[in-house]
């Protein structure tokens, strides 16, 4: 009887332990598992976010037309511009001027926020994309050129137009 309860004791201990070593190897199949299933889960919602050619088309179009056609930026300097407006108040043309250059920078900074992030199935457009995005820096960076030459000569030209 003695040794049966001993027996009994062992035998439950080693059903606690092959228990016990279950459950983990379980809840650690259970936790890839589930890893593996949000990964894919976020790949699939990845792959769902991408735009096709034609989507990626429709989209540019679309904020092409609201950001960048409305844009009529001339290569022309101040002076070229005051000379070639003579007619025209310059301090209503300078204020003008400024508000072009502004408006202008302000459209093409959202033209390029509504392509920042895109995904896009073909790696060629997204290159061209990304060459977009590019591009747009550049322009701003002009723009911000102009506009610090605008300030640096706009109180002479304010001068030479108050004494004539």
């Amino acid at each position: 009887m003695k040794r049966l309860s001993i027996l009994g004791i062992i035998f439950t201990l080693m059903l606690n332990f092959n228990m016990t070593g279950c459950a983990k190897r379980n809840s650690e199949e259970v936790e890839k598992t589930t890893n593996e299933s949000i990964q894919n889960t976020q790949s699939e919602t990845e792959k769902a976010n991408e735009l096709s050619k034609d989507e990626y088309k429709d989209l540019l179009t679309k904020n092409y037309e609201k950001y960048l056609e409305p844009i009529d930026i001339k290569d022309e300097s101040v002076d070229d511009l005051l000379d070639n407006n003579s007619n025209l108040n310059n301090e209503e043309l300078i204020k003008n001027y400024e508000n072009l250059l502004s408006d202008s920078k302000n459209n093409i900074e959202s033209f390029k926020k509504s392509i920042t992030g895109l995904k896009i199935i073909d790696s060629k457009l997204q290159e061209l994309n990304s060459d977009l995005i590019s591009y747009s820096d550049k322009a701003i960076e002009i723009i911000i050129k102009k506009q610090d030459d605008l300030n640096l000569k706009k109180e002479d030209l304010l001068k030479v137009i108050k004494t004539h």
